[in-house]
Order: C-alpha cells, then structure tokens, then sequence
C-alpha cells in the first residue's frame, strides 16, 4: 500500500482525533468556568489527559500535529538532490492553498466573534485577547508574528490564539522548501545533526533569559518554529530514515524510549523547580511526547489501514482546530448547551471545508500543474 493511501486512512483519522482532543482540551474547562458545572464525564477523561501538560506547556495534541506534520510532508515530497525547481514551486503552491485559506478565516472568525464576545467579562482570560489592534491582525495575516517574540503574547494570540500553530507551521514548510533548495545546489551531509544542535543551542539560550525576559521564554514554547524544529523534523526523520527499516529493529529503538517516557510522565510532577529547571522539564516532556507520537505514527503505518470512508473525517480537523476558538467562546455566552456547541461546530466547519477549503485546495493542485 502506498504511503499516500496510509495517510488517508490510518493518519488521516489520527489528524482528526488530535484536532478533536484540542477542540475538548479548550472547550470543556471554558464551559465549566462559563456555566460553573463541570461536564461529568468528560471533564475527569479531560482531567486525566492534562497530566501529559503542565502549565505553560505546549499542548500534547499539538506535538502529535507536528509530528505528522513532519511525517507525511516528507512522505509526499522527500528530500533529494537535484530536485527541480518547477517541482518545489509547485509543492510549495499545493501547501499554500492547504493551509492558508483556513488560517486566513480563523483570523476573520476571531475578528468577528471576538468583537461580538467583548462584553462579557470572561472573554479576556478566556480567548487571551485584551483588544484588537490593525498592526497585529496585520502580522498574523502576513505570518509576521511568529518570526519574533516581540509583542506576545498580546499580539500572537489576538482573536484567535490557536492560529499561532498554525503560522509556525507554515513557516517550517519554508524552511523545509528552503532546504530542499540546498540540497539541489550541494550535499547537506549532517542536516539532521545540524538541525537538532539549532534546537538545542537556542533551548540553552532560551532557558538562560527566562527570568528575565518570560515572554520570550512563552513564545519559544508556544508559537517559535524554531521550537517546533523538534518534533516536525522528528516526523521528517521517521521517513528519510527508519521507514525502510523491518519493525524488530524499529522496536529496539522505539521500546527504551517508550519506558524512559512512561517512567517521566509518572515522576515529572513530583518535582518542585525554580523557573529555569521548570524550562528544562518542559522542553524534556517535548522531546518524549515527540518521540511517543513518531512511534505511534511508525505503528499507524504498519497497522492495517481503516476504510477510507471513515478517514474522510481526516477533511474536518484542520478547520476544526482553525476555527473552533472565537466561535465556541461566543456560543458560551450565549448560553448555547455543551451538545449545541459540538453540533454547531461540526455543521460550520463542514461548511467551511466543503465551500472554502475543498475548492481552493483544488484550485491550488490545477495551478501547481500550470
């Protein structure tokens, strides 16, 4: 079976879940706070599931999203020399009108949703907007704000606080298009060490300033692609270099790092820390849900695919995940049930994927050809 058809089963409906575990992550404790009545069930499965992130942390969901990210753009475009720049110029084209249009709605649903959400005394804390400024819409629409911690987190996360992912991400498909571009010119012989020591250095750095300067500490962890570096390109690894490895010897690799990571997950939160050590067990707990996801998506690949009719839920989680914020808060205060909020997502982002995301992800592969 093709890599392609194994993404559109297997990791097409993990895409979903991950889209679906975010969604509930933020919904569930805003309606308890909202309404002051915990969701009973749930609320404790929700409970449960926090215990992968601390405060401060980057949600697990989104690591899992990275790392398939990783996995599948360099399934479907894999590094090699030579590559021809009319073919990067089209991958570069299909990705642009995968992920732009989305995002550039979720900016209109916070404009929109937040303006309407602004009386209510919740909404600040809530959506981690205190106001709407022209200049920071304008970063996040040009994908500025995710080049510097200047301005966060009340510029980054204006109106719609979940985008920050989604801008950091389009980002490192630049930088893996640019890569690509080196590759045609000369031989990039210890790109992965290259990378990963990139990551590392700017880890130190970052955990040296974070008394001082914790806002920057904030958008590493949150919004910095170069943070993000790590658990993308762990994806990117898992296909230029253990796919075609038999599972025996993935599991060798796979099962010390699985023990190590169950063995953190049940100790980490017996620490007490100062700033600075709690910086270094974040970007750890990084590093192990990195590993645990590049695991199970090596395992997806290997499990017998699900039919495609159920992978085509795979087609809501990306505008689930874009769009669920601003328009879910609103809902809230509204005094919408929990059930009329998961209904009325679904029928919105249904709407949006078949009238936006759909056309234009067509419209981009025809211009890719041209």
């Amino acid at each position: 079976m093709s890599k392609e058809s194994k993404y559109r089963s297997n990791l097409g409906v993990l895409r979903f879940l991950l889209a679906l575990w975010v969604f509930l992550a933020h919904t569930v404790p805003w309606y308890a706070v909202v309404n002051q009545h915990k969701l009973p069930v749930i609320g404790k499965v929700m409970a449960l599931l926090r215990k992968l992130q601390s405060n401060g942390e980057l949600h697990p969901a989104v690591v899992g999203f990275l790392v398939l990210s990783g996995y599948v753009i360099s399934s479907s475009f894999p590094m090699a020399r030579q590559v021809p720049a009319l073919k990067i110029k089209a991958w570069a084209i299909r990705r642009f009108f995968r992920i732009y249009p989305i995002y550039l709605l979720g900016i209109v649903f916070g404009l929109i949703f937040w303006t309407l959400s602004k009386s209510n005394p919740l909404n600040i804390n809530l959506s981690s907007t205190d106001h709407l400024n022209a200049g920071c819409i304008a970063a996040k629409t040009t994908l500025i704000s995710a080049f510097t911690p200047f301005g966060y987190p009340n510029c980054a996360l204006q109106g719609n606080s979940p985008l920050i992912t989604a801008a950091a991400e389009m980002l490192l498909y630049a930088i893996y298009g640019l890569i690509i571009i080196w590759l045609t010119k000369r031989r990039f012989a210890f790109m992965f060490q290259s990378i990963f020591i990139l990551w590392f250095g700017l880890t130190i750095l970052t955990g040296y300033l974070g008394s001082t300067h914790p806002n920057y500490v904030a958008f590493w962890i949150h919004g910095s692609p170069l943070n993000y570096l790590l658990p993308w390109w762990l994806g990117v690894l898992l296909v230029q270099k253990f796919t075609n490895h038999n599972f025996l010897n993935f599991l060798k690799l796979a099962l010390p790092a699985f023990i190590l990571g169950a063995i953190w997950v049940l100790t980490r939160h017996h620490f007490n820390t100062n700033a600075s050590q709690k910086f270094v067990m974040v970007e750890l707990n990084l590093l192990f849900l990195s590993l645990a996801f590049a695991c199970l998506i090596y395992l997806l690949e290997l499990a017998p695919q699900l039919p495609k009719a159920i992978a085509k839920v795979e087609n809501l989680g990306y505008a689930l995940y874009a769009l669920h914020a601003p328009l879910s808060l609103y809902l809230l205060f509204n005094h919408y049930s929990y059930l009329e909020i998961v209904l009325i997502n679904l029928v919105v982002v249904i709407a949006a994927y078949a009238i936006i995301e759909k056309p234009l992800r067509e419209f981009g592969r025809k211009l890719s050809k041209i």
